[in-house]
C-alpha cells in the first residue's frame, strides 16, 4: 500500500475542517493537510489541484449549487483523482449508497467521527484506490 503523505480537507465548516487536521495530524507523521475552505472560495477545487493529494475528506452538502457527491462524479475520472471519503451530518443509508455507487472510496458520519474511525477510513480508501489503480494498470 503507498503511504498517505498529503491529505485535502473540503468543508465549509471551520471548526470541523481544523478538527480534523488536527486529528490526522496526531496520527500520521510529517503528514501535509491542506484545508480547502469552500466559504471563503465559493468555488470546488480543480481536478489538477485535487490530483496533488492521496487522499481527499469530502463533505456533501456544502451549501453550494451542488453536492460534495455531484462535484465528485463530475471529476473522478481523473487518474490521479485522490481515494475519497464522503463526510457528513446528514448520514442516512440512502445517502451513503448513493455515494459508495458513485465511486466514493469511504462513507463517514461525522457525528461518529473519532481518531480511529478517521484513521481506519483514511488507510482503507487509501488502499481501495491503490488496488483499483494496479488492476487499471494491468489491463
Amino acid at each position: 500500500m503507498n503511504k498517505v503523505e498529503k491529505i485535502l480537507i473540503v468543508d465549509d465548516d471551520d471548526d470541523f475542517r481544523r478538527l480534523v487536521s488536527t486529528h490526522l495530524k496526531n496520527i500520521y507523521e510529517n503528514i501535509l493537510i491542506d484545508e480547502y475552505d469552500l466559504s471563503t472560495k465559493r468555488n470546488f477545487p480543480s481536478e489538477s489541484e485535487c490530483s496533488n493529494y492521496d487522499v481527499m475528506l469530502l463533505d456533501h452538502d456544502l451549501r453550494l449549487d451542488q453536492t460534495g457527491v455531484s462535484w465528485f462524479k463530475s471529476c473522478k475520472k481523473v487518474k490521479d483523482f485522490p481515494a475519497t471519503i464522503m463526510i457528513t451530518s446528514l448520514a442516512n443509508e440512502t445517502m451513503a449508497t448513493h455515494a459508495l455507487n458513485s465511486g466514493v472510496h469511504y462513507y463517514l458520519n461525522k457525528q461518529k467521527l473519532s481518531k480511529e474511525v478517521l484513521k481506519n477510513a483514511v488507510n482503507l480508501a487509501n488502499e481501495i484506490k491503490q488496488s483499483r489503480l494496479k488492476i487499471v494498470n494491468e489491463c
